[in-house]
């Protein structure tokens, strides 16, 4: 299979993305039997790059993979205290500090939907002044 398409596992997972070669290449979404969700990238079949895992309960973890190999994860919260104000969204926020209860300073923000990351983001009192955007939307999703 090349192209965008969904495969099913014996173990009752999915995977709905791209493929190359009839392996996982380029953005998908990863659904386990138990709910767990990956959205992320994969390179020749493995996870490659970044990606959010996703727990039935919706707490998100960013994560960062090269060649398969887990380099980091790092889980992402509301902070009610530490509001960012970005494309009239709700974000998760996992940065330096607060201040007056607006995010500020580095960190990485992804979007209540999980559609939106923004790594390495530097915000001032809340806005967004800098950072790298990926978008996490479904395949086939504007």
């Amino acid at each position: 299979m090349n192209g965008a398409g969904v495969h099913y596992y014996s173990d009752g997972s999915r995977y709905s993305g791209s493929f190359l070669d009839n392996r996982r290449n380029g953005y998908g979404i990863l659904i386990f039997s138990d709910g767990r969700r990956f959205k992320g990238f994969y390179l020749a079949d493995q996870k490659h790059g970044y990606g959010l895992a996703v727990s039935p309960d919706n707490a998100a973890s960013l994560e960062y993979w090269g060649k398969g190999v887990l380099r980091f994860s790092k889980a992402l919260t509301v902070q009610e205290d530490c509001q960012v104000d970005h494309e009239s969204k709700k974000w998760l926020f996992s940065g330096e500090s607060c201040v007056n209860g607006l995010a500020h300073g580095r960190g990485e923000i992804v979007s209540m939907d999980h559609e939106k990351l923004v790594h390495n983001a530097v915000l001032v009192l809340g806005r967004l002044v800098e950072g790298k955007e990926i978008s996490f939307l479904s395949v086939g999703s504007k």
